[in-house]
């Protein structure tokens, strides 16, 4: 009844995913994932932190190298930014989430069968990233089956366009991705959630 759509409305879920690749080895697809209502309280906290650290946006492959905007940051200081936006990070129930394959693995699925082929190595961990929120037993701490996922992208990466088609005809023609209600793709400076996806997109295929 009505109770149970409002109930389902205040337990929906975003989950905000960047792509991360040394080039060579590793690739890997991270990001973070809280109640859509709880994400909001983030995107409050998050800009006071920044502007006392004076920083503009999180670059983490310029964080962990000390460039960009964080040149000359000592390393006391980087440790104590990470430590102020994950202590609020955490106190809105976000949790982490990734995929990472070897890069010759990923070679290798597309060249296993015509259907594969034209599945990117990024749309090889989005696939696995969404199936394990639609799985029993799933990592996030909500009650089976998923509450209702929307799924956001950092956008710029020339294989996001294979994503949002292999997330249309996953829709179209079965109901594994039935709990995911959207897909869409931002910039950096969109939003902190997204910079907080980078983070753990670059470390988790470390």
């Amino acid at each position: 009844g009505s109770e149970l759509l409002l109930e389902r409305i205040t337990l929906a879920l975003t989950c905000y995913l960047d792509d991360s690749s040394d080039g060579e080895t590793m690739s890997s697809l991270g990001g973070y994932v809280a109640k859509t209502e709880d994400w909001e309280q983030f995107e409050r906290f998050a800009p006071e932190i920044y502007k006392r650290f004076g920083l503009d946006v999180l670059h983490t492959k310029d964080l962990h190298r000390t460039k960009g905007e964080f040149k000359n940051w000592p390393l006391e200081k980087k440790k104590n930014f990470v430590e102020e936006l994950f202590d609020a990070a955490k106190s809105c129930g976000v949790v982490g989430v990734s995929a990472c394959v070897r890069n010759s693995l990923g070679k290798k699925f597309n060249q296993s069968h015509k259907d594969a082929a034209r599945i990117s190595t990024l749309g090889l961990l989005f696939a696995r990233v969404v199936f394990s929120f639609g799985a029993k037993g799933s990592f996030y701490p909500i009650e089976y089956p998923c509450p209702p996922l929307s799924l956001i992208v950092e956008a710029g990466n020339k294989n996001n366009k294979g994503l949002r088609t292999h997330f249309q005809e996953v829709r179209e023609n079965g109901v594994a991705f039935d709990f995911a209600t959207d897909l869409s793709f931002i910039g950096k400076k969109d939003c902190y959630a997204i910079q907080l996806a980078d983070f753990w997109a670059f470390y988790s295929r470390r």
